[in-house]
């Protein structure tokens, strides 16, 4: 990493060419290498702020790496290539309006200060909806779902994720399709809101609840 306002190297390490590299945020560089060790480097700082290991199976035959923070937990999402299959197909929202991240395959959870692993699942594609500004203790994820013998047939899926344990709190795939246009959390009232050009989704996380256009799902 050259610093161009001092010219001078701020961190010289040597790295695996076949290494994967991403960022998690304007100032995170991730290397991950052919062994599994992955590097979590400070850029501005020019210094490895974490070493994380994988297993060589866990990410054996992957062709794309990325990652993001959210509620104080690094992700690291390793994808490979996938083969159609099954009724329905499952595909990113792309039209999403603000920040967002695109998973598919493994998702990996890790505490950002000890860099010890929280959680992994596998994810068909998925669009994560990450606040412009705060930290979630959740993951909202929002896909489409078409469905392969009546391909005129389709729906938006829903899956609310908790950050510190992976488990799905709550899940509906049966929404009208749409753009979501703005995600906000109120953190007094402890809710969470989507809203689309026609939904209207709520979630209260002290009730865990997650409210439709029409009805209500327990979480």
């Amino acid at each position: 990493i050259w610093d161009p306002l001092t010219d001078r190297h701020l961190l010289d390490r040597e790295i695996n060419p076949a290494s994967y590299t991403t960022t998690s945020s304007d100032t995170e560089l991730l290397v991950l290498s052919p062994d599994g060790e992955l590097l979590v480097v400070d850029v501005p700082a020019g210094k490895v702020r974490r070493i994380i290991h994988f297993e060589p199976r866990e990410i054996r035959g992957i062709t794309y790496l990325k990652a993001f923070r959210c509620d104080g937990r690094l992700f690291v999402n390793v994808q490979r290539p996938t083969s159609a299959a099954g009724r329905f197909f499952s595909f990113p929202a792309g039209d999403a309006f603000g920040r967002t991240e695109h998973i598919r395959g493994e998702l990996y959870a890790f505490n950002v200060q000890s860099g010890r692993r929280l959680w992994s699942r596998k994810f068909p594609q998925r669009t994560v909806l990450l606040p412009r500004t705060g930290e979630l203790p959740l993951l909202v994820m929002v896909s489409r779902i078409r469905d392969r013998r009546q391909g005129a047939r389709a729906a938006m899926l829903v899956e609310v994720v908790d950050t510190q344990t992976g488990m799905t709190l709550g899940r509906r795939d049966n929404l009208l399709p749409d753009r979501i246009l703005h995600l906000s959390f109120d953190a007094g009232k402890d809710a969470v809101e989507l809203r689309g050009i026609r939904n209207l989704i709520r979630l209260q996380l002290h009730h865990r609840r997650l409210l439709g256009p029409s009805d209500d799902v327990g979480l």
